[in-house]
């Protein structure tokens, strides 16, 4: 298979880049990504194992230590793995939720759209001409106001005389190159 830039797509290589099962991305059943974010391994492991339905894991001698799940890290990682992929997101958000554990899901660009906390922080600006419509936002804020799209972007050629007078070309130069359509 080839990637649309040409090349063969690299294969992502756990024991290369996984520092932690506890802090990496999986796919679930149905095609949706969870991301774990559980930096304080002592604290969340046996809570994600009792998540994840692999209460056996807690005190299994692969993995009952912070030192044994990094050097059997592409193990647990290809088992949990396993577990994820059996059932879709809406069956991980409660369960995960529950035990305490720290993750975040891939939202869809449709739920982006009605997140309340993207509302809230103003992430979605409003297009001046179509009210329905929602441009995202820069992450900085100045003035500690939210970014607004005051006027739309101009149309081709709407400043080209004003930009040509600017720079010194005078209204009969504008006219000659308008009429060698050099400019529109």
């Amino acid at each position: 298979a080839t990637s649309y830039l040409g090349h063969a797509p690299r294969k992502f290589d756990p024991a290369k880049v996984l520092a932690s099962p506890l802090v990496a991305s999986y796919l679930t059943a149905d095609n949706r990504h969870l991301q774990f974010v559980m930096l304080e391994e002592r604290r969340y492991w046996p809570n994600l194992c009792r998540a994840l339905g692999l209460e056996q894991l807690v005190e299994h001698p692969d993995y009952a230590t912070p030192e044994k799940r990094r050097e059997n890290r592409v193990a647990l990682y290809d088992i949990f793995c396993e577990s994820i992929r059996r059932e879709p997101l809406e069956h991980w958000l409660p369960r995960l939720a529950r035990e305490d554990c720290v993750f975040a899901k891939f939202s869809t660009p449709e739920e982006v759209l009605v997140d309340p906390q993207v509302e809230a922080n103003g992430y979605l600006m409003a297009h001046p001409l179509y009210p329905g419509a929602r441009i995202p936002a820069t992450p900085q804020q100045f003035d500690g106001r939210p970014s607004e799209l005051r006027r739309p972007a101009p149309k081709q050629g709407e400043h080209t005389d004003e930009v040509l007078r600017e720079i010194g070309l005078a209204a009969a130069e504008i006219a000659k190159l308008r009429e060698l359509q050099a400019i529109r």
